[in-house]
């Protein structure tokens, strides 16, 4: 991996596939077995690594150099790189020698013999630069001598001790594995060579190994980016930046989940379009669609959904939305299409300007928009100046009722009235009667027995009540135009329209 971080280990074998046994010389001279892992010394002129010669153009450059240096007579250098997209035309590539990358390189060499394994550790704390092999030094051990550097820091030789008995048999073999080897060049290839000489019955030969520098780790079937083992079908360690759309298809969309979920353990981010589910037509899906958010014990329970601040030249995000297991919580406005059923009707208090237009319908693009004032208009009843009555027995759905002006039907019953008692009392003769005498008997008077009849009185009826019964025939009353109401506050009614 080439992510200039990772330690890698690359673990070579070579066999005998010959049909004979192969014997190797421990003496005059011993057998010595080379290897050189793809990476030169500045200025080398091998195939891989630039020279100072000018007129460099179309260089096929192998991503196995350690060092460049550039032609004294120019700033820039075109390059073409096999399999890879080409330049645009006139594009300028400035080349910069790497940067060296601090690791602790380990090479184990195992023999696979007669004589049974044996390893040697070879270490170094050096600092490793792209896939070279630096200088390192090691203690000899059975059966193979300490290394011998030569041909630059990128070579490292084994030679087999005098009297050592080792050979291989066919389908035996020696194994190299190396490991910590860290790399932060651009994906390519790079080359391992393994060099043999003094093998009995064997000229002196040379083979090399492609291995290639990439980001991709195929691990069991599985894909890892940044991760050496793999436990998914992909495993991506870092940030995703996507230019496009991520689209995710199902073989069962019967038995659609989750379409995305967004895990403590990594982000997703700098995506130039939003998070689209799209499902199935109604019946042949499970709609259970849903972004859901792991809780792995050191999650906050919260969901965050940022934007830029409306009206603000800046590229700063404010959280606008939190859910969490409490509720959710909204910084601004919802425009609540959906959220209401069409048809119903709540109050509302304020002014209606700039909120609705001269029919009473709500402004687009404001949180009034699909609501209407109840004036009979835009489909909506007129309840101006009007109670609501419960729709139901009495009162059929979307009737009114009610004058303005009305009038009462009176009948009320006959009355009995008693007197309030006043006391003992006499009453006097009307002033108006005088004194009168009869001289014949053919009329008849009061006697007053020769009284004054102006100066007499009632006698006494002792103190007593009276009772009087009044019919009263029904009526009815004049017209009345007051308002018969309690005390009131004026709102005004809006109803949810059709959309």
């Amino acid at each position: 991996m080439n992510d200039g971080s990772t330690p890698n280990e690359v673990l070579v074998r070579l066999v005998n596939t010959s049909n004979k046994i192969i014997d190797l010389a421990t003496s005059n001279p011993a057998s010595t077995l080379q290897v050189s892992i793809a990476g030169q010394p500045p200025k080398s002129l091998v195939e891989w690594a630039l020279s100072e010669m000018d007129n460099l153009q179309n260089i096929q450059l192998h991503w196995g150099v350690v060092a460049m240096t550039l032609p004294s007579n120019t700033s820039s250098i075109l390059l073409r790189k096999p399999l890879i997209k080409a330049l645009p035309k006139g594009t300028k590539l400035n080349i910069t020698p790497p940067a060296s990358k601090s690791g602790f390189t380990t090479v184990t060499l195992t023999q696979d013999c007669d004589q049974g394994a044996a390893s040697l550790p070879i270490q170094t704390n050096e600092n490793v630069v792209e896939d070279s092999f630096v200088t390192v030094a090691i203690d000899g051990q059975e059966p193979w001598l300490a290394p011998v550097i030569e041909a630059g820091p990128s070579t490292v030789n084994w030679t087999l001790k005098n009297g050592s008995q080792a050979s291989l048999k066919p389908g035996d073999s020696l194994t190299f594995l190396l490991t910590n080897i860290v790399t932060g060049l651009k994906s390519g290839t790079a080359n391992i060579s393994i060099s043999y000489a003094n093998i009995p019955g064997y000229w002196d030969g040379q083979f090399t190994i492609q291995l290639a520098k990439t980001p991709i780790v195929n691990f069991e079937d599985k894909v890892g980016i940044g991760f050496t083992e793999p436990k998914t079908t992909l495993d991506v360690n870092g940030n995703i930046s996507v230019e496009g759309n991520i689209n995710q298809q199902f073989k069962n969309p019967g038995k659609m989940g989750a379409s995305l979920t967004l895990e403590n353990s990594g982000r997703l981010i700098d995506s130039q379009t939003g998070i689209f589910f799209k499902t199935y037509p109604t019946g042949n899906c499970d709609s259970s669609s849903a972004i859901i958010a792991k809780d792995d014990g050191n999650f906050a329970n919260n969901v965050l959904f940022q934007f830029k601040n409306p009206g603000k030249n800046t590229n700063v995000l404010a959280t606008q939305v939190t859910m969490s297991s409490s509720g959710m919580d909204v910084v601004g406005t919802i425009k609540g299409i959906g959220m209401v059923p069409p048809g119903a009707v709540l109050i509302q208090s304020g002014s209606l300007a700039s909120r609705y237009d001269n029919t009473g319908k709500g402004v687009t693009d404001t949180p009034y928009n699909g609501w209407a004032i109840c004036n009979g208009q835009n489909g909506t009843p007129n309840l101006q100046d009007r109670f609501i009555v419960g729709a139901g027995r009495d009162a059929a759905p979307n009737t009114s009722g009610g004058p303005d002006v009305h009038t009462h039907i009176s009948a009320p019953p006959a009355q009995s009235f008693i007197s309030t008692p006043s006391g003992e009392h006499t009453h006097g003769m009307p002033s108006a009667w005088y004194n009168r005498g009869l001289s014949c008997g053919c009329h008849s008077s009061i006697d007053t027995r020769a009284t004054d009849v102006t100066k007499d009185q009632t006698q006494g009826a002792g103190q007593h009540q009276h009772m009087t019964e009044v019919g009263i025939s029904p009526f009815n009353t004049q017209g009345s135009s007051g308002l018969n109401r309690p005390k009131y506050y004026a709102l005004y009614f809006i109803m949810r329209l059709e959309s």
